[in-house]
């Protein structure tokens, strides 16, 4: 619209420069106080939400947060930011990180698993909150369930704990996959079946779900297989040729490993690795595979992810002072060892000596 003529001010899209009636004041440009619900948590600042803590060594599968009273409750300012929650919380209850053991966080009806304390910190997930009306609430389980399928794995973290699927049948009963599934027959009869479908549809080696022993080399063709699980399914459903529902990450995960394990030790050591070519080479373990001391410049019975982990620390190498003091431990223990045998037989010599002598005396 154009200005009128001999108009001194450009009207910026106003219909006049004088006369006007709203002022500024038309509608939607002035906040109405009969709109202040919707938005009054927001203008009074942070808001306050309960968090319901569950403590339990039950199979979470069986844990329902509508039947099952809370251990404790807290309250606290909402937040997205789980290592900003459990920090918080560590101030009032010291144990949810001593403890050690694994959180879960309710989410759509599940018991979503967030690693060992230190792991949940460090990965620092998103949560949602359940909203009632003005309440805000949270759903997180302190959990000591050990699973008869564990890893089995020696390493620096945190024991391994599998995470928890449900299924939801008509009856609206929750029950974990490895529960709604049949296991085959053969050599995969420890797998349940649903796993073994993915794991077909993904090209995965059977003997990578394996989780009975455990080297860093085949640590490593897990990751690797992971790796190239993820590949393959983006590829199939770029391409549609995937069916049914797609797999979450979890999902892959747990064809190889547990989804604590897998964040507390695989990802953090195995995505630096490939810096180091020679270690690179040694955990492919081909047949021209280079030693135990080329590769990792100390030789040890036996190596494991805190090995790795202190490999990377240092650039490369591992604290040759530690061997050096392990194996002067070992000398000093082996030459007390012997010096206490040379004692015990000079003693049994010594007292053989002196019944000799009695007798000897006694004869004359």
């Amino acid at each position: 619209m154009a200005s009128p003529p001999g108009s001194p001010n450009q009207l910026q899209g106003a219909s006049r420069t004088s006369g006007g009636i709203s002022r500024g004041r038309a509608i939607g440009n002035v906040f109405n106080y009969g709109d202040l619900k919707d938005s009054l948590p927001l203008m009074l600042g942070p808001v306050k939400g309960k968090i319901y803590l569950f403590i339990s060594k039950a199979d979470p599968a069986t844990i329902n947060p509508s039947r099952t009273s809370p251990s404790m409750t807290f309250k606290q300012i909402v937040s997205a930011s789980l290592t900003s929650i459990l920090t918080k919380m560590v101030q009032s209850y010291s144990p949810i990180k001593t403890s050690n053991h694994c959180i879960f966080v309710y989410e759509e009806g599940l018991w979503v698993i967030k690693g060992r304390f230190e792991s949940a910190i460090k990965e620092n997930d998103d949560v949602e909150w359940t909203i009632n009306g003005t309440e805000y609430s949270l759903h997180i389980l302190l959990s000591s369930f050990e699973p008869m399928d564990t890893t089995g794995i020696e390493h620096h973290a945190s024991s391994s704990v599998s995470v928890s699927r449900f299924s939801t049948p008509a009856s609206g009963h929750q029950t974990p996959i490895s529960e709604a599934t049949s296991t085959v027959s053969g050599a995969a009869s420890s797998i349940p079946s649903a796993r073994l479908e993915l794991m077909t549809k993904l090209g995965i080696s059977e003997h990578l779900a394996n989780r009975s022993g455990f080297s860093l080399p085949l640590a490593y063709q897990k990751y690797l297989g992971y790796l190239k699980a993820v590949k393959t399914l983006e590829s199939m459903v770029a391409a549609g040729t995937w069916s049914g529902n797609r797999p979450t990450g979890t999902d892959v995960i747990e064809i190889f490993v547990s989804r604590s394990m897998w964040f507390d030790s695989y990802r953090p050591t195995f995505s630096k690795v490939h810096t180091y070519p020679t270690m690179v080479a040694w955990l492919e373990d081909e047949a021209d595979a280079p030693g135990n001391l080329e590769a990792w410049g100390v030789e040890r019975a036996k190596y494991t992810f805190k090995d790795l982990a202190e490999f990377l620390k240092n650039g490369g190498r591992l604290n040759e002072e530690e061997d050096k003091g392990k194996s002067k431990e070992k000398k000093n223990k082996d030459k007390g060892q012997r010096a206490n045998i040379e004692a015990k037989g000079e003693v049994k010599s010594s007292s053989a000596e002196k019944k000799s002598k009695r007798k000897a005396k006694k004869a004359s």
